[in-house]
């Protein structure tokens, strides 16, 4: 906690007196919730496509076959 008893030698927070420090902090904020939204975004939809293939081979599998004999 800041001794404010000595009011002349208080000077604002942090931010106040360097607020390029402040942006700075921001910035590296910004690009970390950046990343892991692409990452979770890399992560999610490969496997929307896997289970959509899933299911079309299911669909698929499900159907008859139908197979012609012939005599030769």
């Amino acid at each position: 906690m800041i001794d404010q008893s000595n009011k002349k030698d208080y000077q604002g927070p942090l931010y106040a007196r360097h607020p390029d420090l402040v942006k700075r902090t921001q910035n590296k904020e910004n690009y970390y919730y950046w990343f892991w939204i692409i990452a979770m975004i890399a992560f999610i939809v490969p496997q929307v496509f896997t289970a959509w293939a899933y299911m079309n081979i299911v669909d698929i599998m499900k159907s008859p076959i139908q197979v012609e004999v012939k005599n030769d």
